[in-house]
């Protein structure tokens, strides 16, 4: 597969050298005359630079000037749709998520400045990395990353911690499991106001769609194993590549050398 071509790649005195294409090695090289090459052994794949003859370039394109776009008007029914938009609360968290035993979260992000801390009884995981949460009066864009962990692994850590800086804090015991409450979460410090509504808003929104977002997690995590022990088995080998370069005098070059610059 022909890889797209790379452009201007750098000044050497008085010329750019130029790469005219990136291809795969034993590709037909009929149209380039080779006046001088190198390879270089990059141990699982090999790289051929080859300095050709410069080929009969085409003029650079004349510019046209844009033609002016007559604005569309809205409809009535798409204003009231925008408005309705722009009426929403809108808020996009980057949160840092820690699920213990697969049932409780610790999310953490930052909001103007101040760190939220919270604790939830949903598995946060279940969000998606990147996408977003809709409801009647907000909208949400989701960055999320995170982990699992067990409350075994956390307090074997915890016993071998030199001071209390380096103890990871534990599900607090009064935040009751999903099962039994439904979604909860409760703060683990102060919140902004954005903070106590988007969680409100994620927990109500995982009350109504949280076996679907689970279901769609499993098979996300199914997935993406499925693909490392694809991989494993099959490790991508890169191709031999052919790098065609050749210079091209710059236009800035001609300019000094006919006396024209300045003036």
């Amino acid at each position: 597969m022909k890889i797209p071509a790379l452009f201007a790649a750098t000044m050497v005195g008085t010329c750019f050298l130029h790469a005219q294409e990136l291809k795969p090695a034993g590709e037909a090289l009929e149209a380039f005359k080779i006046l001088d090459s190198q390879e270089v052994d990059m141990g699982d794949h090999k790289i051929t630079y080859n300095r050709v003859e410069t080929p009969k370039l085409k003029p650079e394109p004349i510019k046209v000037a844009p033609v002016p776009v007559e604005p569309v008007l809205m409809t009535a029914e798409e204003e009231a749709e925008l408005r309705k938009w722009e009426a929403k609360f809108q808020y996009s968290p980057f949160l840092g998520v820690t699920v213990f035993d697969g049932q409780f979260s610790e999310v953490r992000w930052w909001d103007e400045g101040q760190e939220n801390v919270i604790w939830s009884n949903i598995n946060f995981l279940h969000f998606a990395p990147f996408g977003d949460l809709e409801t009647d009066t907000a909208y949400y864009w989701i960055m999320l990353w995170g982990w699992e962990t067990t409350t075994a692994e956390v307090k074997a850590m915890n016993a071998a911690a030199q001071s209390s800086e380096e103890l990871t804090p534990l599900p607090p015991a009064t935040l009751p499991p999903l099962g039994k409450a439904g979604p909860r979460w409760m703060a683990a410090g102060p919140l902004s106001e954005n903070a106590k509504r988007a969680m409100n808003d994620f927990h109500e929104y995982y009350r109504l769609h949280g076996p679907e977002m689970a279901a769609d997690y499993t098979r996300r995590e199914e997935e993406a194993k499925a693909h490392e022990e694809w991989l494993k088995a099959h490790p991508p080998i890169p191709p031999d590549t052919v790098v065609n370069f050749f210079p091209i005098r710059s236009t800035a070059f001609k300019t000094i050398r006919t006396g024209k610059a300045g003036k």
